[in-house]
């Protein structure tokens, strides 16, 4: 019995000798095949991963970095380099006077305290997330005459930062502004607005910090358009050449300020015009001149043409300035109206008096040949003589009034028409 228990307390020993064994040659391997994977880490520790650390170390603990103060304190002014990359430009509000853009603001600027010459990065710079936005010193730029701004969050916030090894730093962002543009609607509908895009430093003097438009190969490329062209609904496009780019000083309470102006220049298009206007407007003016041709003894179809002609230009008046902008002063498409109206009117005043001296010649023709059949011979002879001239006379002049109207009208329209289209298209936007 006794020889029974030995040997099977024997064998659980051999058991146990061999589970342990095993078990020790197993996490062995494992072990090995970890401390490859941390040697792997530590070497890329060594590269762009250390230097993400170091950075995110130096402004996250304040190892001699202080957000609050700006780079080259007491040492010199902090230059900082603009690009905008232009995406789109919304439609262009005429009644508010603004303007939509869609752009990518990247900024440029120095700060040696963020330099990490002691790592040897290939590439010389390295990317970094949106997140340390919060405790990095930024300039303090702004859109001067923007209503709103918006940086795009959606998905993740769209901007990014790449930091190079002697303290270069690149900040990109993409943002949407509503600028405000003070719109002149004189020459409307043949107007050119030209608005501005202003962006300058709110706090930080030209002392501290001055904003220049970025450079490349002696190039100024402060301004670019994502696509290379800007498309309108109402104004012509846009492409990288239509830009002028200004750098100026502000002064504000006895201080300046360095900010940079982008000017844009939009040009409506005339077309839509040109068909919805103008043509029918020119078709009302010729149509009532067709009764200078209808005879002067159908009153009832040259009231009615004349009359139509006055109501259509009533009506296409008021289709027109239903959508464009409430202004307190005369603008190129009132002089247009003005003088399509003033045609058609003169056109019914020239009815009238054709009416009028017709009307006596047809009352006298009537009276005339009532006296003859009354009268003796003799006195009878002596009235008709008399009156027959001051018959002819008014009948001549309503002849006179309608041959005259039917070169007059036309040529005195083709003249207005044409100085006014000389003026509002070459002389006064100049």
């Amino acid at each position: 019995m006794c020889t029974t228990v030995i040997k099977k307390t024997y064998v659980n020993e051999m058991l146990l000798i061999i589970l342990v064994s095993f078990t020790c040659v197993t996490t062995t391997g494992i072990c090995e095949a970890c401390g490859n994977q941390v040697d792997n880490y530590d070497y890329d520790l060594t590269t762009e991963a250390k230097v993400v650390n170091y950075l995110t170390d130096i402004v996250q603990y304040k190892q001699g970095y202080n957000k609050l103060t700006r780079p080259n304190i007491g040492k010199g002014i902090v230059e900082v380099g603009v690009n905008i990359g232009i995406v789109s430009i919304g439609e262009i509000n005429d009644e508010d006077m603004s303007f939509t853009t869609d752009m990518y603001l990247r900024l440029w600027w120095n700060d040696p305290r963020l330099a990490y010459n002691i790592f040897n990065i290939p590439r010389g710079s390295i990317t970094v997330g949106s997140f340390m936005l919060d405790y990095l010193w930024r300039p303090d730029v702004f859109f001067s005459n923007s209503i709103s701004t918006e940086v795009f969050m959606d998905p993740m916030p769209n901007s990014y930062i790449v930091v190079s090894s002697n303290g270069d730093i690149n900040m990109s962002q993409r943002v949407s502004i509503r600028t405000r543009c003070p719109f002149d609607f004189t020459n409307y509908p043949m107007d050119i607005q030209t608005c501005t895009i202003q962006l300058e430093s709110y706090g930080f003097d030209s002392r501290d910090l001055v904003l220049k438009f970025r450079q490349r190969n002696n190039k100024n490329i402060g301004v670019e358009i994502i696509g290379g062209e800007v498309e309108f609904t109402q104004y012509w496009g846009l492409n990288n050449s239509d830009f002028i780019l200004e750098e100026n000083e502000a002064e504000y309470f006895g201080r300046w300020f360095s900010y940079l102006s982008i000017i844009i220049t939009f040009k409506r298009r005339t077309s839509a015009y040109i068909v919805t206007v103008y043509l029918p407007l020119t078709l009302a003016v010729v149509m009532s001149w067709i009764a200078f041709w209808v005879d002067r003894k159908a009153l009832p179809a040259r009231a009615a043409l004349t009359i139509t002609t006055i109501l259509i230009v009533i009506t296409i008046a008021l289709n027109t300035y239903t959508r464009l902008p409430n202004v307190a002063y005369i603008n190129a498409l009132d002089i247009t109206f003005a003088i399509a109206f003033i045609f058609v009117f003169c056109s019914l005043i020239e009815f009238l008096l054709v009416c009028h001296f017709g009307k006596k010649y047809d009352d006298k023709f009537a009276i005339n040949g009532t006296q003859q059949n009354t009268e003796n011979n003799k006195n009878s002879h002596h009235v008709t003589t008399s009156r027959n001239g001051c018959c002819e006379i008014n009948r001549d002049i309503a002849t006179y009034i309608d041959n005259v109207s039917k070169y007059l009208f036309p040529s005195t329209y083709a003249i207005v028409t044409a100085i006014y289209f000389c003026l509002y298209q070459f002389i006064l936007p100049k």
